[in-house]
């Protein structure tokens, strides 16, 4: 499904198809993101090993992360992995990258010591859906979702969910809401076998708080 077509379930799932609206498609898309994210959040998807790098600067030691990005599994310089480490002190002399930690709160991420030349480090990432909903390809939503096609109406039932639960709205319905969330949640369950069986099949593993 396209982000159109899946803004569409959405309006029909919440009643919500004849004009004017009680939610825009502006708001709504901004559920469906959330859902999206959430959806990922809860069942380890996706592990990404190619589409992130870090290029440090010589002299600097923090580096701004995608917003895409839940946690960094590992950063490599060549064949060196760069150890995670949330100890030890910072350092003012500038080396070679030896260790990081990351700040996800902030989207940063920090080498123990500034970097001394220009390094191409691999990152490896466990991330979200590159693309959020709410982002326009011209005027259009187009775009098939990331996450697998089974799991496409994921996103639908978390944002009904939040619709039934806005207060800002006189639709709220918290027994809606509920049993919206409780539907998103067997999509959960489902994810996390299927990440389960995908991560068998590309020969890594999940994180194992992410397994049924």
């Amino acid at each position: 499904m396209t982000r159109a077509e899946v803004l569409a379930e959405l309006r029909e799932l919440v009643s919500d198809t004849v004009a004017p609206y009680a939610w825009s498609d502006a708001r709504l898309m901004n559920f469906l993101s959330l859902g999206q994210t959430q959806f990922c959040k809860d069942t380890g998807f996706f592990r990404d090993t190619v589409n992130y790098k870090l290029t440090t600067e010589e002299g600097v030691s923090t580096y701004l992360l995608d917003s895409a990005i839940i946690q960094v599994l590992s950063l490599t310089n060549g064949e060196a992995t760069i150890t995670e480490d949330v100890r030890s002190s910072l350092f003012d002399t500038p080396s070679q990258p030896f260790a990081y930690r990351t700040d996800l709160d902030n989207r940063s991420l920090t080498l123990l010591a500034p970097a001394d030349a220009v390094y191409i480090l691999d990152m490896s990432v466990w991330r979200a859906a590159r693309v959020a909903f709410n982002h326009k390809t011209g005027a259009s939503y187009d775009g098939v979702l990331e996450i697998p096609e089974d799991f496409h109406l994921a996103p639908v039932e978390y944002a009904a969910y939040k619709c039934f639960s806005d207060h800002d709205r006189e639709r709220q319905d918290p027994v809606k809401a509920a049993d919206h969330l409780k539907n998103f949640k067997r999509y959960t369950i489902e994810g996390k076998r299927a990440f389960r069986r995908f991560a068998g099949s590309r020969g890594f593993q999940p994180n194992p708080i992410y397994l049924v």
